[in-house]
């Protein structure tokens, strides 16, 4: 859920971008987000968890990035994704739900704005077999591919969620987190982490945890906003809402 949130992990974890060449379907979203570095985050709290902009200024076009992804109590992130002729057309819907005290299952919904989904518009279904498990896991090394790797991939992995699984999943089953140091570009982490732990203090101590909905009333999140736009300055640069 982490990784979903930290939009910092895409500039080189996600990396079209190799020896200083883009790839032929780098649009200029994801040049901007390749070419300059770490996002600014800027964070707001809402009824239902936290809207994230991650903010990427690119210092030679004078263009700046931004991204607004959404942490949805309890276990849900909404993450903007495909864009067409410049605008968001499609936001990813990521909901990590326990399995057993060491694994979980990642449900993935997708869907666009100005149409239907077409067979072929998202690239998660290569990456999972018929038994609802990643085909490049663990077991085989992800199917890292070296000459990939040299040629157009920071990684060698395909595909965005074995990119993920790879590095979340080789931190071992349960990671030490007291032993990170983390930085500027995890503050969306840090946010979210910090008001978990409260959250349970308080459920710990007899609060109803937060993000309940007891009535079909309250079951309306229409106010998510997720965004993906770029300007020619910072003047777009304030989370939507």
């Amino acid at each position: 859920m982490e990784g979903d949130i930290d939009s910092s992990h895409t500039v080189y974890l996600h990396r079209r971008n190799v020896h200083g060449k883009l790839s032929p379907n780098t649009d200029e979203l994801n040049f901007l987000r390749e070419a300059s570095g770490a996002p600014v985050f800027e964070i707001e709290r809402t009824r239902f968890g936290f809207k994230g902009a991650a903010v990427y200024r690119h210092e030679e076009s004078g263009k700046t990035l931004t991204r607004v992804t959404n942490f949805v109590l309890p276990l849900t992130v909404c993450i903007p994704s495909r864009v067409v002729n410049g605008k968001l057309d499609s936001i990813n819907v990521n909901f990590q739900g326990p399995r057993d005290d060491d694994t979980n299952w990642r449900y993935q919904i997708h869907f666009r704005m100005t149409g239907p989904v077409e067979e072929g518009n998202f690239r998660v279904e290569p990456e999972v077999g018929a038994d609802h498990r990643k085909i490049g896991n663990l077991h085989n090394q992800y199917l890292q591919d070296r000459k990939r790797q040299k040629e157009n991939s920071y990684t060698g992995i395909a595909g965005f969620l074995t990119q993920d699984s790879c590095v979340t999943e080789t931190m071992g089953v349960v990671c030490d987190r007291a032993s990170e140091h983390l930085g500027v570009s995890d503050t969306f982490v840090i946010t979210v982490r910090r008001y978990l732990l409260g959250v349970l203090d308080a459920f710990l101590k007899g609060a109803e945890p937060p993000g309940l909905a007891r009535e079909p009333g309250e079951n309306d999140f229409s106010d998510i906003v997720c965004e993906a736009s770029v300007s020619a300055g910072d003047e777009d640069r304030a989370v939507k809402s």
